[in-house]
Order: C-alpha cells, then structure tokens, then sequence
C-alpha cells in the first residue's frame, strides 16, 4: 500500500503498470476526473488492478501536487515523520526501496560523514584521476544505500551531468550500480547503489 505523509513522498513515486498520476484539474480547476482517467481505470480493472493518484502532476519523471502548498498542515516538507524516517546514520528509509537513501550529507552523523569524505579523498583534491580508480570510488561510495547525483557530485568534487554522463549511466548499463528509479533516469531525486554484478 502507498503511504503518503510528506510532499516529499509524492517526489519519490515512479508510475508503472501499477500506479498512474493524472492532475484531475478539469477544465475549470475545480477538480474534475481528467477524460483519460476511465481509460486507465479500465486497463487496471481488467489486468492485475492498480492505483490512481488524482490531483499529482508527472513531469520529466519528477511527481509533484499542484494542490498542496508546502504549508499544508498534512504535508509540510519539514514534517517530524520524514525525519522520524531516517535510521541512526541519518539515511532516510524508505518503503519502497530495500536500502536507505542519503539524500543530504548534512543529515548524516559525523561518523558516516567522514567516511564517505575519506573514501572520496582522491578525487575530491585531484582534478584527473584514472577512470577505473573513480568507478571504484563511485562503488565504494554506494554500498549499503542510495546516493543521490547531488550527493556523488559533492563528494567527488564533479559536476553531476559530467558524473552521470561518464559514469554513473555507462556503470548502470554494465549492472554496477542500480538506480533508485529505474523507469525514470532523469528523476530530481535519482539515486544509485552497488549492483549485484559487482
């Protein structure tokens, strides 16, 4: 079952045979069923079922609700339960995904913090290192959780289009590493782990 408590959780939806987001604005924004949305209802009710979220927008892979202002009582960003979600390292958990995300360096305890910082040592203080010394720390940084481009970026002192483009895409096709959205490459909150090939 899909729990929603933050906006956050609706940036972290990917659609699939099982889950379609229609806006549900109609016409005149009063929130009238899209004329698409029978179609998909049918589909749904006559394969495995499904669910319909109404009212969230999918854009380029990214999910958000055009309905719900940040200061909604019900989904604030900075809500106690999206912090209660996060384990003692302060990787956020996640019930769709098997490992937990670091999705903020700056949540995460000194301890795991340093670690990370000391693995990326090479690249961080050089501007060319071997390409298969970068696939390795790019591994090495990913095992045991998600880690966000921003977060790879950052450690790694790259950009994130030059670090995906010649890396983390090419590593993904070979099964290194796995996406946290597969069906959605280009998603705002993609993340990567070490993948079962390696």
């Amino acid at each position: 079952m899909i729990e929603l408590n933050t906006l956050e959780d609706i940036e972290l939806l990917s659609e699939s045979e099982e889950l379609e987001c229609k806006l549900a604005g109609g016409r005149d924004g009063e929130g009238q069923l899209p004329e698409d949305f029978w179609p998909t209802y049918s589909a749904m009710a006559n394969t495995d079922g499904g669910i319909v979220l109404l009212s969230v927008r999918e854009k380029k892979g990214q999910f958000s609700s055009p309905n719900l202002e940040p200061s909604s009582p019900d989904l604030e960003p900075s809500s106690p339960d999206l912090e209660s979600n996060r384990d003692a390292e302060g990787k956020l958990q996640s019930d769709y995904h098997d490992v937990p995300f670091i999705d903020s360096l700056d949540t995460l305890s000194p301890e795991v913090r340093l670690q990370l910082e000391a693995l990326a040592k090479e690249p961080r203080s050089k501007k060319k290192i071997p390409k298969a010394e970068m696939q390795q720390v790019i591994l090495s940084l990913c095992v045991g959780h998600y880690m966000t481009l921003a977060n790879l970026a950052r450690l790694v002192n790259r950009g994130q289009e030059s670090l995906r483009g010649a890396y983390l895409t090419p590593m993904c096709k070979a099964k290194e590493l796995v996406m946290a959205f597969p069906d959605a490459p280009n998603h705002m909150r993609q993340a990567y782990t070490k993948g079962p090939k390696v």
